[in-house]
């Protein structure tokens, strides 16, 4: 009896104290949550996971411009922030700071946008799941993706009180489900003009938290284009508020211009001060407290906006190195690593100097292709040594196939092997016959080795049933059926996809930005990257046979780009010029996109084109020297958004 009421004694003991605990847990649910800003919150709980720069516990001071930013985006009185920030400038650490702020203190409902499903995908499961396992108080709330509850997806994370979706701005499905509080919008610039044929991808998010009184739009981005960059549209309607230090001589506060920094003849870079006219050394610089200046503080929308002249992250020495090695392009007239420096390190819009070339300019660079032997000689060749690989663009019209054959060197540099034109009946299986003849050619170098087109994009704009019967069976020797789309923002080559009548893959392609690049090419004046050549003969038959006529060239200039308005918003479009065709621009934007679909390794096709150069004396050259397969030289992957299974 004793030992009986000993045992009912200890098992009383355990049930009250776990009432205790049970009524204590209960109550702490009750208390109210820390009085945290989201900077206070990350400088308390937020661990940053390797492999990044500095991982560990967050530190404000290191990125002490993000502290009014974060803060912004976390006070629901302020209905949209926007963030015209340069690159390494933390702005997507900031983002996930937000999103754990709610997950911890806040917990509603949360959508972040990435440019495309994939790059949504990537952020996920590279930036944000890390976040989540590093961070103690937000991996006991939300569960492990090793559970399968459903509750943490890659684009799905559920937590008490609330969820965040991960989607693509290029998915209009995930743009238009269920109501939303907070929409945290990264890289708008980068967005497609429409998702899928909803509309614009912002207006479609917006439109989500309509039943919210206090909503919340989060808009981060480096700008684009001068015209149609959304980000500085948003910026110019905002408090337009610019980070600003104070001169460590004068006191006299100002925001870093690229302008001011002083780096001719120095060792090191310093910047002049706008007052005072002295000059101080970047750490005198970055060790000044400073603080935002709003231009309009009246406007109830937060604006941000600085440069990475200001970040710990780049050095003033990166920069000024970057800055040469842009202007030495642009010198030569290749303006893209100039675009990416005013857009990504100086946050501000590319004004593009000019938006067309014209056919004379580039008729008149045409050059021999010749081959340099050992002995001296100078031999005319079909294909100069820079090429590398080839690819075609073939355009079907009704009564005819217009194909051009582009070789490929290192960094888009490109030449024209040559234009032909396949006069005959579509409806016919000859026609369709000469066409895989064609591709079917190969051109031989100066020393004899001969190449083949690896990779060919058939326009399925006109007879699509036609292309698609015609390329399925040959998407083994890489030819693929593609179709332009227009538009801002569309991305130059989408996730291939599969037609509905006999399954043949179908490459969406993003003509207005790959037009953009060929413009830019053509304006590059000096032989090296993203330089365009173009061949010339002294035998005007084999000239006409290359192609490469004054009609030719007419062809490629044929389109303008312009901007336009469409509902209260600037456009890139591109303008026909009347009466002259098109087809030799599209024959080279199909070329183009299917080297970026073969996407190849140039590495190994130098490797390779090396060892053919070093065949032994002696050694039987009559028969010419096939080259392997490109097949060997192209990074295998499956079929996704970067390229094709081969």
């Amino acid at each position: 009896m004793f030992l009986y009421r000993a045992t009912v004694k200890r098992m009383n003991i355990r049930i009250r104290k776990k009432t205790y605990d049970l009524l204590a847990e209960v109550m702490l649910s009750f208390r109210p949550p820390p009085d945290l800003s989201v900077s206070d919150w990350a400088t308390a709980y937020r661990h940053i996971p390797p492999p990044a720069a500095e991982p560990g516990r967050w530190r404000n001071e290191r990125m002490p411009h993000l502290v009014e930013i974060m803060n912004a985006m976390g006070d629901l009185r302020t209905p949209k922030v926007v963030g015209m920030l340069a690159s390494q400038s933390g702005k997507s650490e900031a983002c996930i700071n937000v999103i754990g702020w709610h997950i911890h203190l806040n917990p509603t409902s949360m959508l972040m946008i990435q440019p495309t499903d994939g790059g949504g995908k990537n952020f996920s499961k590279e930036r944000i799941a890390p976040a989540i396992r590093e961070t103690p108080v937000l991996k006991e709330r939300v569960s492990s993706p090793k559970t399968r509850d459903g509750n943490n997806t890659i684009e799905l994370k559920h937590f008490p009180g609330g969820f965040l979706a991960v989607v693509g701005a290029n998915a209009p499905a995930g743009l238009a489900s269920r109501p939303i509080q907070i929409v945290i919008a990264d890289e708008v610039d980068r967005y497609e003009a429409s998702a899928g044929t909803e509309g614009d991808p912002m207006s479609l998010a917006e439109k989500r938290t309509t039943t919210y009184w206090n909503r919340k739009i989060i808009m981060v981005s480096t700008p684009g284009n001068e015209g149609t960059s959304k980000i500085a549209s948003a910026y110019e309607e905002s408090t337009m508020e610019r980070w600003r230090l104070p001169c460590p001589k004068c006191g006299e506060l100002q925001a870093p211009e690229w302008s001011g920094l002083i780096y001719k003849d120095l060792p090191q870079p310093v910047y002049k001060c706008s007052k005072c006219g002295r000059k101080s050394e970047e750490h005198e610089w970055k060790s000044q407290r400073g603080q935002w200046v709003a231009e309009h503080p009246e406007r109830i929308i937060r604006g941000f906006h600085t440069t990475a002249l200001i970040s710990f992250f780049v050095t003033w020495e990166d920069l000024v190195r970057d800055w040469k090695n842009a202007q030495e392009q642009s010198a030569k007239g290749n303006n893209e690593p100039l675009k990416v420096f005013i857009n990504t390190r100086l946050a501000e819009v590319w004004m593009e100097p000019g938006e067309q070339v014209e056919e004379d300019e580039i008729a008149r660079r045409k050059e021999p292709y010749v081959y340099r032997s050992d002995s001296g000689a100078v031999l005319p060749c079909d294909v100069p040594d820079g090429v590398m690989i080839l690819t075609a663009g073939v355009d079907i019209q009704e009564n005819r196939a217009e194909i051009e054959v582009v070789g490929w060197g290192r960094e888009w540099e490109s030449w024209g092997i040559e234009y032909s034109i396949i006069y005959g009946d579509p409806d016919t299986s000859a026609f369709w016959k000469r066409i895989d003849e064609y591709l079917l050619k190969t051109w031989e170098y100066g020393d004899g080795a001969s190449i083949g087109i690896t990779t060919a994009c058939v326009d399925s704009g006109h007879r699509a049933s036609d292309v698609y019967k015609f390329t399925k069976p040959r998407e083994s020797r890489r030819i693929y059926s593609s179709k332009g789309q227009g538009g801002e923002g569309v991305p130059m080559i989408s996730r291939a996809t599969q037609n509905t009548r006999n399954r043949a893959l179908l490459f969406i392609l993003g003509v207005n930005e790959i037009k953009g690049k060929i413009l830019s090419g053509l304006k590059i004046h000096t032989a090296g990257p993203g330089y365009c050549h173009f061949p010339l003969s002294p035998d005007l038959d084999d000239e006409y046979k290359r192609g490469y006529t004054g009609e030719y060239f007419k062809g490629l200039v044929s389109e303008r780009r312009i901007i336009k308005f469409r509902k209260g918003f600037r456009r890139y479009e591109w303008e026909k010029k009347s009466g002259i065709r098109n087809e030799p621009l599209d024959c080279r934007v199909y070329a183009r996109a299917a080297l970026g679909i073969l996407n190849p390794n140039f590495d190994a096709l130098e490797k390779l084109r090396d060892k053919r150069r070093r065949i032994p004396a002696g050694h039987d050259t009559a028969r010419p020297v096939e080259t392997k397969s490109a097949q060997a030289n192209v990074r295998k992957r499956g079929r996704s958004s970067k390229g094709v299974s081969l």
